[in-house]
């Protein structure tokens, strides 16, 4: 009896070691013995800055056995250790053993190795022949598995495989360009990751490209983007006749300044209005400063300025 309850407390024991795989949809739980604390050393054995082959070697032997009994994330890890082709150390001979942990952990529906393998067979990386299909089937199946930000940028990669200019693969992917059907992966991605700048960016060019002025102010509000906030602040101020719009982005493009060292040019067409006595330039808050209204007065003529100065 004593020995029965020793065994069942190992096997208690081993099970609670399991930690829950983040990224994975809740019909498709994952567990892994991996110790996040061994994910992290693992991620910094595998930067660029002060890469060593020799540091790998330890970490191949110590997590054979687990990705031997099927941990996926033991998978994962033991993959890229064998994938040394992104820092120039690659061996065919090793990257065939890479491909066959990433193809066993994806087997396991580990949504993050099902995206690896997307890129493998879009961009024909380790050795494999570029197949749109295969990707496409890959990267379909990633978006089944996933949650969160994981999801949202395989929806982000759904999204540039259908949006046409976006993609250097549209046309091959079975019904692409299917510019309704991009826009819907895209505003997916967003939704799951609201703070996504590649998504906020790219629909907040697609919304003001489509009048939807709107949702491009909003977008806006949120981006990093100084030139692409610069751009819909132009459109509060000349198509919506809104300075105060234009007012509130432009002191948030200043957070991410674009690479002009000049005024923008909205920020002078807002001078103008100052000029003309249609705006008070107490309100322009920090946008203004004794240079740029220096370089308004010496540019101006009839107070208006020019593209360009």
């Amino acid at each position: 009896m004593l020995v029965l309850f020793a065994l069942l407390g190992a096997a208690s024991a081993r099970a609670e070691s399991r930690r829950p795989i983040g990224g994975q949809a809740p019909t498709v739980p994952l567990f892994t013995a991996v110790r996040a604390d061994d994910e992290r050393t693992l991620g910094k054995l595998l930067r660029f800055e002060g890469f060593e082959r020799k540091r790998l070697l330890p970490w191949r032997d110590r997590l054979e056995p687990l990705a031997s009994g099927g941990d996926p994330i033991a998978q994962l890890w033991l993959a890229r250790l064998y994938d040394l082709f992104p820092f120039g150390k690659g061996t065919p001979e090793e990257g065939q053993v890479a491909m066959t942990w990433y193809k066993r952990a994806a087997d396991q529906h580990l949504a993050v190795a099902e995206h690896f393998l997307f890129r493998v067979h879009n961009y024909g990386l380790l050795g494999a022949a570029t197949d749109v299909q295969q990707a496409l089937a890959f990267l379909e199946r990633a978006y089944a598995d996933s949650a969160g930000a994981l999801k949202a940028e395989i929806a982000l990669d759904l999204a540039r495989m259908y949006m046409g200019p976006h993609s250097e693969a549209a046309g091959a992917v079975p019904g692409a360009p299917d510019e309704a059907r991009g826009l819907r992966y895209l505003e997916e991605a967003l939704q799951l990751d609201p703070k996504n700048q590649s998504a906020i960016d790219w629909l907040l060019d697609i919304y003001a490209a489509r009048g939807d002025d709107a949702r491009a102010v909003k977008l806006a509000e949120r981006s990093q983007n100084g030139a692409m906030i610069e751009k819909i602040a132009e459109l509060c101020l000349h198509k919506l006749q809104d300075p105060r719009c234009a007012i509130r982005l432009l002191n948030r493009a200043r957070l991410w300044p674009s690479d002009d060292k000049g005024p923008s040019q909205v920020l002078l067409d807002l001078y103008t209005l100052v000029c003309r006595k249609q705006l008070v330039r107490g309100n322009l808050g920090a946008i203004d400063t004794p240079e740029t209204w220096k370089y308004f007065q010496q540019q101006q003529r009839n107070c208006v300025v020019g593209p360009g100065g």
